[in-house]
């Protein structure tokens, strides 16, 4: 699974603060699915909620939403651009700490597929996500 990593990245790119204690931006998946098919393809979809945890953390929470959207735009579209979706793309929990920091806990529920060759050589691909037409973009404003 890359997105995790690649979401964090983002995270840490935005966020250039949060690298001096990365021990307090925990990342983890739960509720995990591996749904295949029976064809001969080896190919598969992971299926997980992915919970990003960030503790003592002393930024606006705007500063962590904007880059975890615009990550969705890219690798996640869907849950942007289908209104059933897009109702539960981003959930979060804060625990207010003192007046300056805040536990902040986020779950969002990603999907990755994985294509085997069809060779039977080993190679794994994890495709880039399609991107929704422009129309599928107007009733969110973009």
């Amino acid at each position: 699974m890359i997105k995790p990593a690649s979401l964090r990245t983002t995270i840490f790119e935005a966020l250039p603060t949060l690298g001096r204690d990365p021990d307090k931006f925990l990342c983890f998946i739960d509720s995990g699915q591996l749904l295949a098919t029976g064809v001969p393809a080896s190919s598969w979809e992971y299926r997980y909620q992915l919970n990003l945890i960030l503790t003592d953390f002393a930024g606006k929470p705007d500063a962590l939403f904007l880059p975890i959207v615009r990550w969705l735009h890219i690798h996640q579209p869907e849950l942007l651009a289908n209104d059933q979706l897009r109702e539960h793309a981003i959930a979060f929990e804060v625990d207010i700490l003192d007046d300056e920091r805040v536990d902040i806990a986020v779950r969002i529920p990603l999907r990755e597929s994985v294509i085997a060759s069809a060779d039977g050589g080993g190679q794994l691909v994890h495709p880039p996500e399609p991107m929704p037409a422009a129309s599928d973009w107007s009733s969110v404003g973009l």
